[in-house]
């Protein structure tokens, strides 16, 4: 059963709202790697929190994207598509 692990804190305050983002990550295990860590992310907003566990194992690539999260004042319930349009220009 993969574990998630809580990286260090970074908040966002403004006049209306306080969002908590932190950049998380798992040991998942791949068949052709075996075990490996990958991040992702989390967002609370009071009792509201979204994550998403497992973005990529490239920790820069989602500090990036927490990073741009912030500056944009991301809220929780709008991660997911963040994330799946992020995840696509990367591969693009």
């Amino acid at each position: 059963m993969p574990t998630t692990k809580k990286m260090p804190v970074v908040l966002q305050k403004t006049q209306e709202f306080q969002y908590l983002y932190r950049l998380i990550y798992t040991i998942k295990f791949f068949d052709n790697v075996g075990r490996k860590k990958v991040y992702g992310i989390e967002i609370r907003y009071g009792d509201i929190i979204e994550k998403i566990e497992d973005i990529s194992s490239v920790k820069k690539i989602v500090i990036t994207l927490l990073q741009k999260l912030e500056a944009e004042k991301c809220s929780p319930l709008h991660l997911k598509d963040v994330v799946d349009d992020f995840v696509i220009d990367q591969i693009i």
